[in-house]
């Protein structure tokens, strides 16, 4: 920096003496005429930073003391420098091609200052031109606007990333695609996007809490980052859905697929919540640039293929074809069409018997939902129950068959059937809402029914892990409500922890009683946990049987009650109104023992 000689104070509003090409003469300098001298007071004294520099040499003609304080240079460092000093040495380039444009004008723009300690800030600069003593000069007044910057920095930032995992939100991601398919357009490159929606997220809000699973989030944001490319993009675009922009990649596949493989390792690792170890993976659909001319197509693509990825199982990933489009497409007209036979009462309840295994007769029922679709026929459950829950249907429709049981038991027991019991499934999305209790006890109670004439079946896996069951079970137990665990035996680790649930009923999964038809392998699990619940005191029901085999295994080894084909077929209400007329008789399964 090349040393200048300082003027005195006085001297504001005359030019130092210049030698010819522009240096300073060491001459001294004229005093200030008188005209200048009320003015100078408003400028070294204004509470605002001010200087005043020469247009050809750019060097500091005079500073205020409002202008030492901010920058923290003394007036004498100042009258040294020029106003290129004071800018970070990449922007110097910039203020000149600006200085060079100027009209002569008032301008005003923002800027980065060097401090003399070093640290750069936002300065709001508005200059406008004067004459210093007979020489071109321009006035600047300087307003720090950092906190202003960094304040609209962050709400800039806050605006497009997301605020629990710090990744790209929905708005940037989409601004990204939409960038990298006009780039695609242009030709010479390709892009990928990859959707990740998480696989059994929801077990873990359920089981221990949002925060927890929030914790998880991050963890996932983190391993995502982790696995893909700096130049990558990935953002969540809600819940537990990430996604990841991979641009200007070659036009093959690999780099993508082999992206895919990371992210599935990574997220298929044990991660600490609330001190026990869970097992999160991700279903993953990928879209090449090829797969929609719009980004919003784009995204859709992906959306379509991580279905598709779902659909195989777990830990899987799909690339988009138009195929799968189709069968999304067919995915919604189902949905839409399950909505509506939700709202017209156009669906159908079934009833199977379940049958004391000791005295062969029926001891209750348990209420199926059945769905015959106006124009494709009859829709199994298998297909439309994971429909109602990925749409967010399956309370609607839960509730809907516990209305539909109820009234026709009602209407039984009014003919002499006396406490015929139903069993109506509850499905674990339905314990997130907090009114469920009072859902069930109105239905109930509308129908001028008593708690025992219904059994609430729910699965092993939402009574040991959905939020709010344990809670919500021991209040509709208490109230006279009976319970009973459905597929029992697939989460048979956790048997140790059944007899803290409020649970009247244990139902073996099917599974095991369909190897007794082969063999007796099975058999020692079917034994122990017939053992198991007589030891807690609870009835066994064993679901799926199919043989005489399987029955008569059954009886020898303490089974209660059993329910199967073997001993009745789901049947509609006029069907089996006949059979439960004659069940204080010895009900005779189809073809005898």
């Amino acid at each position: 920096m090349r040393r200048r000689e300082v003027p005195g104070r006085a001297d504001f509003g005359q030019p130092r003496p210049t030698r010819p090409g522009g240096r300073r003469s060491h001459a001294p300098a004229p005093a200030a005429p008188a005209s200048t001298d009320h003015f100078r007071p408003l400028f070294m004294d204004n509470p605002q930073p001010m200087w005043v520099y020469d247009n050809e040499t750019l060097a500091f003609l005079e500073v205020n003391r409002a202008a030492e304080a901010l920058y923290g240079y003394t007036r004498e460092e100042f009258l040294g420098m020029a106003i290129t000093d004071i800018r970070p040495a990449e922007e110097v380039k910039r203020l000149r091609a600006y200085l060079a444009d100027r009209n002569g004008e008032p301008q005003g723009r923002d800027w980065r200052h060097r401090l003399a300690s070093g640290r750069l800030i936002w300065v709001d600069v508005r200059d406008s031109p004067v004459d210093f003593g007979g020489r071109a000069a321009t006035l600047v007044l300087a307003t720090d606007v950092t906190d202003r910057r960094e304040m609209d920095g962050r709400l800039v930032h806050q605006a497009f990333h997301d605020a629990l995992t710090g990744l790209a939100n929905r708005a940037l991601f989409r601004d990204r695609v939409e960038h990298a398919v006009g780039r695609a357009a242009r030709g010479g490159t390709a892009f990928a996007v990859l959707f990740i929606d998480l696989d059994n997220f929801k077990s873990i809000n359920d089981s221990v809490g949002h925060t927890a699973g929030d914790a998880v989030l991050v963890e996932v944001a983190n391993r995502l980052t982790a696995s893909i490319r700096p130049t990558d993009t990935a953002a969540r675009l809600g819940g537990d859905e990430f996604s990841v922009l991979m641009d200007l990649l070659p036009r093959s596949q690999s780099a993508a697929l082999q992206a895919a493989r990371r992210i599935a390792t990574a997220l298929n690792k044990p991660i600490d919540v609330a001190g026990d170890e869970w097992l999160i993976s991700g279903s993953i659909g990928i879209a090449y640039s090829d797969s929609g001319e719009t980004a919003d197509a784009v995204l859709r693509s992906a959306d379509v293929a991580m279905y598709d990825a779902k659909k195989r199982g777990r830990a899987q990933f799909a690339v988009f074809e138009p195929s799968m489009h189709e069968s999304l497409m067919t995915r919604l007209a189902m949905e839409t069409e399950l909505r509506k036979a939700i709202s017209t009462n156009t669906l159908e309840v079934a009833f199977q018997p379940q049958v004391d295994l000791r005295t062969a007769a029926i001891i209750g029922v348990e209420a199926l939902l059945r769905w015959c679709h106006p124009t494709d026929g009859s829709i199994p459950p298998s297909e439309f129950i994971p429909l109602a829950e990925e749409a967010g249907i399956i309370r609607d429709l839960d509730l809907w068959v516990m209305r539909a049981a109820a009234a026709q038991v009602r209407r039984w027991v009014d003919s002499g059937l006396g406490d015929i019991k139903v069993g109506i499934n509850v499905s674990g999305k339905d314990f997130s809402d907090p009114r469920l209790v009072e859902h069930i006890v109105d239905i109930v109670t509308a129908e001028g029914l008593a708690p025992r004439h219904v059994e609430l079946e729910v699965t092993e896996s939402v009574a040991f892990e959905a939020e709010n069951a344990r809670s919500s079970l021991v209040q509709l137990r208490k109230l006279g409500f009976s319970v009973a665990i459905d597929d029992f035996g697939v989460g048979f680790s956790m048997l140790g922890r059944l007899q803290d649930l409020p649970v009247d009923r244990l139902k073996i999964d099917r599974s095991f009683i369909e190897r007794i038809t082969f063999g007796e392998d099975e058999a020692p699990i079917v034994t122990g946990i017939i053992a198991m619940a007589h030891s807690l005191r609870l009835k066994v029901v064993a679901e799926g049987i199919e043989t005489s085999e399987q029955l008569k295994f059954l009886r020898l080894n303490g089974c209660d009650h059993g329910q199967g084909y073997r001993l009745g077929r789901p049947m509609t209400a006029e069907q089996i109104e006949p059979i439960l007329m004659e069940r204080g008789a010895r009900y005779s399964s189809p073809g005898g023992d």
